[in-house]
């Protein structure tokens, strides 16, 4: 494509994305779609736009509808999709995750049936794309391959599932899950270089964190559904075409929350409790009562960005071992001085 087209488009996507934040409101009233307080775990002052998820959605739609002018954008996404059809798929996966979350958001449908209609999506998907599949996982410390070929498809669906999952936990204050996506947007650009889809992803998110961090805006199960399945699939993606060697890479990128998960899972089904049933037990809300949310925010991001930084110079093992006994150290710690 022509450059100075390339720039025209940009500027086009950015018209966009401004139109967002001057009209947020106006789109809220149209689709009736807000998050209201109820005093007990949503304590913000007023109803807000659950608008997160189709901001993000519109970054995808429009690289769609650019790739129908130009097929090149496909081919310039050659780590994701290997021909036309596995990027349709993909596509039409996008646009059933936020189609879910979008009808959660605004009907508040269970959990059961959002993770038998997510998992019907993501299984698919993998099903017409066999470059989505783990067929096989390599871990850093163990020179052998390990083969999950015979059970791919149900790996792979646990796997999205997992981490669609941990993000949706994870969005519980304002900015936490937009900047961690920052981090991993960024992340997956040191590895493959400019690529305008992603760049397209990105710069919906900015729109979003302007709006969320000013708390006119939240992310919604529109949002943390689709993020949670774009960046399962981009990273299964890079794995598979070797931009990243070892599973426990991955592993570091999503260890917070993946561990806020588990140990919330964990924690609720001891006290018998539901475990998908939301509480303010978050390693978010612990920081939150104790430092304050800008802190907390920064905090947590620090715990994220630091052992993929170090994973340069340091062995990934012993690094997820160490952020795994920082996480649940600070837990106990926060814990301890709560009943104290």
């Amino acid at each position: 494509m022509d450059q100075s087209h390339i720039y025209i488009i940009f500027f086009l996507f950015i018209l966009i994305q401004i139109i967002f934040v001057f009209n947020f409101d106006k789109l809220a009233s149209f689709l009736n779609l807000y998050d209201a307080p109820d005093k007990i775990r949503k304590k913000h002052l007023g109803k807000t736009p659950l608008l997160g998820g189709v901001i993000i959605f519109s970054s995808i739609l429009f690289n769609y509808f650019l790739t129908l002018l130009d097929t090149s954008f496909i081919s310039d996404s050659k780590f994701f999709f290997i021909n036309q059809n596995s990027y349709v798929y993909f596509m039409l996966a996008c646009f059933l995750m936020f189609c879910i979350g979008l009808i959660d958001d605004k009907y508040n449908i269970s959990y059961l049936i959002k993770i038998i209609s997510t998992a019907i999506v993501i299984f698919t998907i993998i099903y017409f794309d066999k470059d989505v599949s783990i067929n096989s996982i390599q871990f850093s410390f163990y020179s052998e391959r390990i083969d999950t070929s015979k059970v791919s498809m149900i790996f792979t669906t646990l796997c999205f599932l997992l981490f669609i999952n941990a993000i949706n936990m994870f969005d519980g204050i304002d900015g936490q899950v937009g900047l961690y996506s920052l981090l991993i947007l960024s992340f997956i650009l040191t590895l493959i270089g400019l690529n305008y889809f992603i760049i397209f992803f990105l710069l919906s998110f900015f729109t979003f964190l302007y709006l969320n961090l000013n708390k006119k805006c939240f992310l919604g199960d529109s949002g943390t559904i689709l993020i949670g399945f774009i960046f399962s699939y981009i990273l299964i993606k890079l794995y598979n075409n070797g931009f990243i060697h070892f599973a426990d890479k991955i592993f570091l990128i999503m260890i917070i929350p993946g561990l806020d998960m588990l140990r919330l899972f964990a924690e609720r089904l001891i006290k018998k409790k539901n475990p998908f049933k939301g509480d303010d037990n978050h390693i978010h809300h612990l920081l939150q009562n104790k430092i304050g949310k800008n802190k907390s925010i920064l905090f947590i991001q620090v715990l994220i960005i630091a052992p993929v930084v170090l994973s340069i110079y340091f062995n990934l093992l012993m690094l997820n071992f160490l952020t795994t006994i920082i996480y649940f150290l600070i837990i106990i710690i926060l814990k301890s001085s709560k009943v104290n």
